[in-house]
């Protein structure tokens, strides 16, 4: 932190990123009071939508010259924050701190990348040392649970044995007791209404696609007085409120072995929990209007969370997207989503009408013309006809060089997705149709892969495969 404040700059952003109950918010909290010991003036964001502008106007009218101003679950605003550093705040300085879950960060930091910017990863794990002061701080809050009947010098080191502090809440909580009688969640939530085994799901669903929050303002208008989550807790007879935490913002479950039981054994049900969730949000979805109601939106029609997070198939997924087409047909992100589903199912004809849909509402989206590129290289190498394929795999490789070489600022940001996805395409397509290429089309992808950065994550998958086909083309000089 202090060697990211010595840099040249009059505006910083420094990221936090972990799982989740990995302690991200706690540290960022700490940091915001550290460095209001060094004279800042700290601010804290806990709306609905992040207005970049008024944050200027207030540090450009302030009589302060400091300034800090602390963002949680902050990655979805990672495009807005990139507008603060192109702002003019003369001689004041402005420190942005962010906490955010790893997937969402990995996905979108580059908005950050370039400017006056580092991350830090929050590690989950903690030490022995560590595990006497977390007993020493749980025993002072009566919140030892079922440790509590352990020896004095044994309680460390059970909590040692958890490994992370997501795996010592899940065991706090409710987790120890379903692990010894892996009947006792079937029978408790038998016990529970049907709108509270709704409720349940949907914040199951949430937590699992990575929204932090379920905003209290939702809870209200779906359930109002009907589910109840003021009762006190009780040792005889489970209540949602056990299951459940509320704070001022919203909901979210209170540990992880409850979302992973509710997930399995309603399956069936994830696929209308979640068209009822979108249908209902949709009343509050603008395009470009990149608030809580559209990250909600955003989150639960992502085609990559739907598959590999939430495990639906293909035909629920689809399902989904048909099911709110009227409620979003107007909204890129839709048409978008819609393509790339149909891309990964290989029906490239509706994938390319999907995502000109798309781009017919935002032309001049990246990730949009990246998609549509991507869908012609892929058709070239789903066909089997080699005419065919060299006409498909000309027009996306032309599309892609295109975002490769652009100088365009977003663009210049985001081209390491374009030159994975061009190389891997690439030598798909020569290996499959044996095709001889010349040295200047090889010059040409050592070029581009030397583009990305090592810290790139794909990196080290690319530079394989390019490997692997020099060696198969080893004849050639090179």
């Amino acid at each position: 932190m202090d060697e990211l404040l010595e840099k040249d700059s009059n505006i910083y952003c420094f990221s936090i990123y972990g799982r989740y109950f990995s302690g991200k918010s706690c540290l960022l909290k700490q940091l915001g009071y550290y460095i209001k010991n060094k004279g800042y003036d700290i601010l804290e964001y806990r709306g609905r939508y992040l207005n970049t502008q008024s944050i200027i106007n207030y540090v450009n009218t302030s009589a302060n010259n400091k300034f800090a101003i602390i963002i949680d679950n902050a990655s979805f605003y990672y495009e807005e924050i990139e507008r603060i550093f192109t702002k003019n705040i003369g001689d004041k300085k402005l420190v942005i701190l962010t906490a955010s879950r790893t997937y969402y960060h990995q996905k979108r930091k580059y908005y950050l990348e370039g400017n006056c910017y580092c991350d830090y990863k929050q590690k989950d794990g903690f030490s022995r040392d560590d595990s006497i002061i977390v007993r020493d701080k749980l025993k002072a809050k009566n919140h030892l649970s079922y440790m509590a009947s352990l020896r004095e010098d044994a309680q460390p080191n059970e909590i040692y044995k958890q490994k992370s502090m997501a795996n010592l809440i899940a065991s706090l909580t409710y987790g120890n007791v379903f692990k010894r009688n892996k009947n006792k969640l079937n029978i408790t939530f038998k016990s529970f209404s049907d709108l509270e085994k709704q409720l349940l799901i949907e914040l199951a669903i949430f937590d699992t696609a990575d929204i932090e929050i379920y905003p209290r303002e939702l809870f209200t208008e779906r359930y109002g007085k009907r589910i109840s989550l003021d009762e006190d807790v009780t040792r005889n007879m489970a209540k949602i409120v056990d299951y459940v935490r509320m704070d001022e913002n919203g909901l979210s479950l209170r540990n992880a072995i409850i979302e992973k039981y509710i997930l399995i054994s309603n399956k069936k049900e994830l696929g209308d929990r979640i068209i009822d969730i979108l249908r209902y949000v949709s009343r509050y979805v603008s395009e470009r209007r990149n608030d809580i109601w559209y990250i909600i939106f955003q989150c639960l029609l992502k085609e990559d969370i739907l598959e590999n997070r939430l495990k639906l198939k293909k035909n629920d997924i689809k399902r989904i997207y048909f099911s709110v087409k009227k409620e979003y047909e107007a909204i890129s992100y839709y048409w978008l989503q819609l393509g790339l589903y149909e891309q990964k199912v290989n029906d490239f004809v509706a994938s390319y009408n999907y995502l000109e849909m798309s781009a017919s509402i935002r032309p001049n989206s990246y990730k949009i013309q990246h998609a549509l590129a991507r869908n012609y290289l892929r058709h070239a190498n789903y066909v089997m006809d080699y005419n065919e394929a060299k006409e498909l795999f000309a027009e996306g490789e032309a599309r892609m060089k295109n975002l490769i070489e652009s100088k365009e600022f977003y663009k210049e940001k985001a081209k390491p997705f374009s030159i994975n996805s061009y190389i891997l395409e690439k030598i798909r397509y020569i290996q499959k149709f044996n095709i001889d290429p010349d040295k200047k089309e090889l010059t040409y992808m050592n070029n581009a892969i030397n583009m990305v950065s090592d810290a790139d994550p794909y990196k080290e998958k690319m530079c394989y495969a390019f490997y692997v086909l020099l060696e198969e083309k080893i004849n050639w000089e090179y």
